[in-house]
């Protein structure tokens, strides 16, 4: 069997957009039944049939939009924020760092410095320093650092133009202020 863009478009009966993910299943058939790859209701082929070991019974095919760091710089709209220092809708600057590397800062006043955000072009992982991003008088005046925890929750969808990154919070004393997720969508 033969996948290309043209069959796909044809079987799907509308033209591949980046983003898109398409699936190709085929159905088994054994001992006079029908096991469906992707059955209306119910499972995919059911328990009890062949296992076919290095074999795959799916294809996946992807249509991957491609990483362009001048897509991640701009105004970008808050979309979640687990601190609750922006309110959902506030419009923010990112700006470009390098070719792997935005930075934006925090909502913190005057005292704000950029946060740096790299990112794994091959893969959309965030990472960054931990590094001072405010100071807050309190009083005493007290300096406060993000740090980019990485893992699953720190990203880029390079297809809807969006920024995951989680953040651990701490200040100079070393005192933990926990984690939180700050989602920021391109305008």
């Amino acid at each position: 069997m033969t996948v290309n863009k043209s069959s796909l478009e044809t079987a799907f009966g509308q033209p591949l957009k980046l983003g898109d993910s398409y699936s190709v299943g085929m159905d088994i058939y054994h001992g006079g039944v029908k096991y469906e790859a992707f059955p209306v209701t119910g499972i995919a082929y059911a328990p009890g049939v062949l296992n076919l070991t290095g074999a795959s019974t799916v294809l996946k095919y992807d249509v991957v939009c491609p990483f362009n760091i001048d897509n991640f710089v701009g105004d970008f709209e808050v979309t979640a924020d687990e601190w609750e220092d922006y309110p959902i809708g506030t419009v923010i600057k990112v700006a470009k760092v390098s070719a792997t590397s935005v930075s934006f800062s925090y909502n913190c006043g005057s005292s704000a410095l950029p946060i740096v955000l790299t990112i794994n072009a091959a893969t959309g992982a965030v990472s960054g320093p931990k590094s001072q991003y405010c100071s807050y008088n309190l009083p005493p005046v007290l300096k406060f650092f993000g740090d980019v925890v990485e893992g699953a929750r720190s990203y880029v969808d390079n297809c809807s133009k969006t920024i995951y990154v989680r953040i651990a919070h701490t200040d100079e004393l070393n005192r933990n202020f926990g984690e939180g997720n700050i989602i920021l969508k391109r305008k």
